[in-house]
């Protein structure tokens, strides 16, 4: 958030602010997104005994883009913030922005849990 802050500009209805004008709850919603996402990913797979990687890290962009897509949609409707530059607006260019953080949250977040596991089995 931090990084592209530069993208938009958050209404202050969304206050108490983090850091400039990201809001405090944007960061926490991210958060439980990326939380929710892996964690419907896990359950989904370990239900269906899939021990394919590549099909796993396709579970978890589907199901973090599919999760966090109509939150935007919600969200930009209800003018929480608003778009610096056109493009941002557009549909297909937004549902392509989340299938990309999807990834980056999926090998992110696998690679810290296997670092955590790591760390836990060591006690």
């Amino acid at each position: 958030e931090v990084c592209f802050e530069f993208c938009w500009d958050y209404s202050q209805d969304l206050s108490p602010m983090l850091w400039r004008d990201i809001p405090l709850i944007v960061v926490i919603a991210w958060s439980a997104l990326a939380i929710w996402s892996l964690t419907l990913s896990d359950v989904i797979v370990k239900r269906l005994h899939i021990s394919n990687p590549f099909i796993k890290i396709s579970a978890d962009i589907l199901i973090f883009a599919c999760s966090g897509y109509p939150g935007e949609f919600l969200m930009s409707t209800l003018h929480c913030w608003k778009y610096d530059f056109p493009l941002q607006a557009v549909i297909g260019v937004q549902i392509m922005g989340y299938l990309f953080v999807g990834l980056l949250i999926s090998c992110a977040g696998r690679a810290f849990q296997s670092a955590f596991d790591g760390v836990c089995k060591r006690r």
